[in-house]
């Protein structure tokens, strides 16, 4: 199993609560978790949970020490919630590695709409821009009007919950032809179409036809998943 090397930049509620949430994961996955925080209270506080703590020195003016903060990661994660001058300067640098490692991935919070036009404009996909915030409030607000309403399907350790795009030999065919539960022991519970004005979201269907830029949500266990992400 291939490790997975994430990095946390940021130790505040949020970004305590993901050192915890990986850890759970550890189960999973072979995860190395690296934390960084211009404050050592907070990494002292979550060193014993880590493979590295580290303090991290927001020097703005010195690109190759905030690079040296990124190597050796896979995904880094930039959840600094004070403000949002170290979240853009460390998304700049985080996209200068990636742009010769395409496979690193950036997902970073966004502290308003402002910022998150800065992140578009860095080359941040909207999909990895994030706000614990706002995620909160939107499900809040549905399980007030609706009360049965949920945030994510109860998943064992063994399943998983992704988002994919639609595989080239998929596109134009109806799913009953596919027979995704079958050959990939996977559901696919939400069909997602983009539009020129708004994208629907769809509860698919046998007849229904997929096309180029579609995404879909599939359900499954996690191995089966991974085969899934292959197709792409």
């Amino acid at each position: 199993m291939s490790q997975i090397n994430i990095g946390i930049f940021g130790l505040g509620r949020f970004g305590n609560a993901l050192v915890g949430t990986l850890n759970s994961l550890k189960c999973e996955n072979t995860i190395h978790i690296r934390v960084l925080d211009k404050d050592p209270k907070k990494v002292e506080a979550v060193k014993d949970l880590c493979d590295d703590a580290l303090i991290l020195d927001l020097d703005l003016d010195d690109e190759g020490q905030l690079q040296q903060h990124f190597e050796g990661l896979n995904v880094a994660v930039i959840a600094i919630g004070e403000n949002t001058l170290p979240v853009i300067e460390l998304a700049s640098v985080a996209q200068e590695i990636r742009a010769t490692n395409p496979d690193f991935r950036i997902l970073c919070r966004a502290h308003d709409e402002k910022t998150e036009k800065i992140l578009a404009k860095l080359g941040i996909e909207s999909a990895d821009v994030f706000s614990p915030e706002k995620t909160a409030a939107e499900f809040i607000g549905r399980k007030a009007v609706r009360p049965g309403a949920v945030q994510f399907p109860p998943l064992s350790p063994e399943q998983g919950l992704i988002c994919m795009g639609t595989p080239e030999k998929w596109q134009g065919k109806p799913l009953g032809e596919l027979n995704i539960p079958k050959d990939y022991n996977s559901n696919l519970i939400c069909l997602v179409k983009f539009g020129d004005t708004e994208d629907r979201v769809l509860t698919p269907s046998a007849e229904s036809i997929l096309e180029k830029g579609d995404k879909l949500y599939l359900l499954g266990e996690l191995k089966d998943l991974a085969k899934l992400q292959k197709l792409q």
